[in-house]
């Protein structure tokens, strides 16, 4: 088994490059001064991308986005004036702190002159954790909490004694605290826990798919989940979380099976039913490859995109 190896694919974001920017070229040749349609929105599967620079007045997006139905998630791009939107319902909406305020906390290191009223640090303790977790909730937005993978392992190993969960990836990040967080756990299960560390290579992260039985996301929130195709293309079932995003791999592929967000008990019922056959959930790789091809879920973007702006 594995968790999301969520440190070792960014360092190959660049490799599709070359096969947007002439699309990006070949639009603006087409549709030369077209403007989008106003009020333009775009459904994405896990919530609405509204396009804020289609909308006149803050008043109407701000409106817009307090239509979100529930377990999605609204996001409004290109706002002209954010504070203004934000104003207009400062209890139900809410600004990422990207927008004005972004620190590379891998890397941070506080100033010695130190601004008044508040200070900005790592987390450093589960009561930090909980405190976070408190905001987010006051906000309804998902929130962190320990690894359930950790939690569901004895109801595995009850079944499957030899079970071990292999984390890919850097662990040990000073921003997010996990090892530490997660120490008990750990310790209790130190005998089936290993970590491979930061995988870079394709080669590797390829031959560490293959090599798992099952691939597990136990995501609280997720958009997509790369690693899920990733995984499939070598021939790996995955156990997937049922939420927006996280679930459509799994849904459009029936290469794995879902399990309730949150839910430990039954992330490992999902987990021993891809363990007792896993041949079941195994589906040829041409076409894993040719539904999550780049080319098709350019075209697919390409196609959503020229709607909403209306100009299909």
């Amino acid at each position: 088994m594995a968790t999301r190896p969520h440190s070792a694919t960014r360092t190959r974001k660049s490799q599709g490059k070359g096969a947007y920017a002439p699309r990006i070229q070949r639009l603006h040749r087409e549709a030369p001064g077209q403007l989008p349609q106003p009020n333009a929105t775009l459904d994405c599967g896990w919530g609405r991308l509204l396009f804020g620079q289609t909308f006149d007045e803050p008043a109407a997006l701000a409106a817009a986005l307090l239509e979100e139905d529930l377990e999605r998630r609204d996001i409004a791009a290109y706002v002209r004036d954010p504070h203004v939107v934000l104003a207009t319902a400062p209890q139900a909406l809410f600004l990422d702190p990207s927008h004005t305020y972004r620190l590379d906390l891998s890397t941070y290191r506080a100033s010695a002159r130190r601004p008044r009223g508040f200070v900005v640090r790592w987390l450093a303790s589960e009561a930090d954790a909980d405190a976070v977790n408190r905001i987010y909730l006051a906000r309804a937005m998902v929130p962190v909490r320990p690894d359930l993978l950790l939690e569901a392992l004895p109801s595995v190993q009850s079944e499957f004694p030899g079970a071990v969960v292999v984390f890919a990836g850097a662990h040990e990040l000073p921003y997010e605290r996990y090892v530490e967080r997660c120490r008990p756990l750990l310790d209790e299960h130190r005998a089936a826990v290993r970590f491979t560390g930061l995988l870079t290579e394709p080669e590797e992260l390829a031959a560490f798919y293959a090599a798992c039985d099952v691939l597990v996301l136990p995501s609280q929130s997720e958009c997509f989940g790369l690693v899920q195709p990733e995984a499939m293309l070598c021939g790996t079932p995955v156990v997937a979380t049922d939420i927006p995003g996280a679930r459509v791999p799994v849904r459009e592929t029936g290469m794995g099976v879902l399990a309730h967000a949150g839910d430990a008990a039954d992330l490992a019922r999902a987990i021993r039913d891809v363990l007792r056959d896993p041949s079941r959930f195994r589906r040829p790789r041409a076409a894993i490859a040719e539904r999550f091809s780049l080319e098709a879920t350019l075209d697919a973007y390409e196609r959503l995109l020229a709607e909403a702006a209306g100009w299909g």
